[in-house]
């Protein structure tokens, strides 16, 4: 049974990237692989060395920095597959994009090059214990020296810090009573530099990219590690989180898609009373309404992308597209749960690594209620 046509509609090009995207993923992520890099909390290094030889990694840079120049929707494309077989990973190299924005093509592209053909990888550090939404109230500082900055402070859920030979360091470079945002600048900071400790966390789902906690203690930064000026964190902050949430809401329609491909999978092979369970109505309705439930979000993320490509609106329909996809996917996954019974609640089934995989997806990337706020705004609603 075929529960998605997800090639219908898409260009010849996109529709040829997509078949192979599939292919090579379909290949490589098997169940007992994807199981793996589940239970250990392993990162997928086999998926990652395939998209550095296929040049996959170079998909979100432009041809001025040694990338494809390719469309937003092909990046779409390939999260939303990374997603759907179990490997987020892409998160790996897009902080990137925020380098070439705030140093321009020909300081990033030494970095952005090391990044493509897998020399680097670069995770985002921006949460601490004690800010997450409220960038403002970020405490993480780095205070001005002679030959560059002193870093001292601590971060929480980096994804990926634990693989990554770089971080996007978002930090105070005033004073901590100074203005909020004003005083927020952004670091390219190595992560072999003395100072930097990385502890894993024991997350629920994503676990083969998983968060870390990062202790910097008296780090020793040098003065070029600072993108753009002083002060210019929170623009890169705001430009970043406008392509992360059409990013993150094409992988959220991936783990939807995936979920409910495992449920058609075994709804139409389990039988009760001599038939499919999803012959019975009560489950064949909730199935066939999750199923539209996607197509409708991932309408909105596709329509999202051309209008970020576009440059019109990106912040609300981005925001858009992060809530209705995130939300949906929380949603099909327990529909999944439902039609795989007592075996999708079994650690061996897909069902359930998806559903755990989904809750995050309503909170990491900015929760569905700063989306709601953000959207609010975008239309010119009173602030709350």
């Amino acid at each position: 049974m075929t529960v998605f046509d997800l090639r219908h509609g898409l260009a010849d090009d996109a529709t040829d990237f997509l078949a192979t995207v599939e292919r090579v993923l379909g290949d490589i992520c098997t169940p007992e692989r994807t199981a793996r890099w589940d239970r250990e909390a392993e990162f997928p290094w086999e998926v990652y060395e395939q998209m550095v030889a296929l040049g996959w990694l170079a998909l979100p840079f432009g041809e001025e920095v040694g990338g494809t120049g390719a469309p937003l929707l092909w990046n779409l494309l390939l999260n939303e597959q990374l997603y759907r077989f179990g490997v987020a990973i892409l998160d790996c190299v897009l902080p990137g994009t925020a380098v070439v924005s705030a140093n321009g093509p020909d300081r990033a592209r030494p970095f952005v090059e090391a990044l493509i053909a897998g020399k680097a990888r670069c995770c985002l550090a921006m949460s601490e214990p004690d800010a997450g939404s409220d960038v403002g109230s970020l405490r993480t500082q780095a205070r001005a020296t002679d030959g560059g900055f002193v870093v001292n402070g601590s971060k929480t859920y980096t994804s990926g810090a634990h693989v990554a030979t770089h971080m996007l360091l978002f930090a105070r470079t005033g004073d901590l009573s100074g203005p909020r945002v004003k005083e927020l600048s952004c670091l390219l900071v190595p992560m072999d530099l003395p100072g930097i400790e990385v502890n894993p966390l024991d997350q629920l789902g994503h676990r083969a990219y998983h968060a870390n906690e990062v202790a910097l203690q008296d780090v020793e930064v040098p003065a070029d590690a600072l993108l753009g000026a002083p002060g210019d964190g929170w623009g890169i902050v705001k430009s970043l989180l406008n392509k992360e949430r059409i990013m993150y809401a094409a992988g959220c329609i991936g783990t939807a898609i995936g979920a409910l491909e495992e449920a058609g999978r075994y709804g139409m092979e389990r039988e009760q009373s001599g038939r499919p369970v999803l012959g019975f109505q009560a489950l064949q309705h909730m199935f066939s309404g999750a199923v539209a439930q996607t197509e409708a979000a991932r309408a909105l993320v596709l329509r999202s992308g051309e209008m970020a490509d576009a440059g019109i609106q990106a912040a609300k329909y981005g925001a858009m597209a992060k809530l209705v996809a995130s939300e949906n996917a929380v949603a099909a996954t327990r529909v999944a749960m439902q039609v795989c019974g007592g075996f999708g609640y079994m650690m061996e089934a897909e069902a359930q690594r998806f559903y755990r995989d989904a809750k995050l997806e309503e909170i990491a990337g900015g929760t569905s209620q700063m989306q709601l706020n953000l959207i609010g705004r975008m239309l010119g609603l009173p602030a709350t």
